[in-house]
């Protein structure tokens, strides 16, 4: 490998993928929140509605086609937690609390990056199935009927929500503490080796 290489980090289709996840989730967030609890008087809620389920759309859409793309192009493992990230856990942590000086290496992303991204698959999911359920109630519903009533799918929509919410800055401290040239490959999608 040569001096200051660039080396591809991240693919095309990964930055858009990322980026419209980004922007739809911001929207989903914001106007979920607003829908939740109207924090400006005067937006008309109809207006709000039709955003949240248009971001609501889109972030389902890319969401398969993000799936499509880690399992087809064989890329699932390096998103997906496993048992040896697992144990590879606590190291991590003493990495990321500056209790250890150095970074072992965990390939493209780390074990708690892989920890959140999981977490995050599973909570869209949940959040998609919920959602459409407030949505569209009638055969969702009837999903949910033997578990749930519609007051508490949407107070589950809304725990999921939160944690979705509260684990944003998480994910992006373990991506400013982590290599900056990492950072940047989000943005151009090459890095450079020294």
């Amino acid at each position: 490998m040569l001096k200051n290489e660039k080396v591809l980090h991240q693919t095309l289709a990964t930055r858009l993928f990322h980026w419209t996840l980004v922007f739809t989730t911001i929207f989903l967030i914001i106007s979920g929140f607003y829908i939740t609890y109207p924090f400006i008087q005067g937006l008309p809620m109809r207006t709000i509605k039709t955003i949240h389920a248009t971001s609501a759309f889109i972030f389902m859409s890319n969401l398969a086609g993000y799936t499509y793309y880690y399992i087809f192009s064989k890329q699932w493992y390096h998103i997906i937690l496993s048992w040896r990230d697992l144990r590879e856990f606590p190291g991590f942590l003493r990495y990321a609390f500056f209790l250890k000086k150095y970074h072992p290496f965990y390939g493209k992303y780390n074990p708690g990056q892989k920890l959140i991204y999981t977490s995050w698959y599973l909570t869209s999911l949940g959040l998609s199935l919920t959602g459409l359920t407030l949505k569209l109630k009638g055969p969702f519903l009837d999903f949910f009927t033997p578990y749930l009533n519609i007051s508490s799918v949407r107070l589950l929509h809304y725990y999921l929500a939160v944690y979705f919410a509260a684990t944003v800055p998480v994910h992006i401290y373990l991506a400013l503490t982590e290599n900056p040239a990492k950072l940047q490959a989000i943005f151009s999608g090459y890095l450079r080796r020294k």
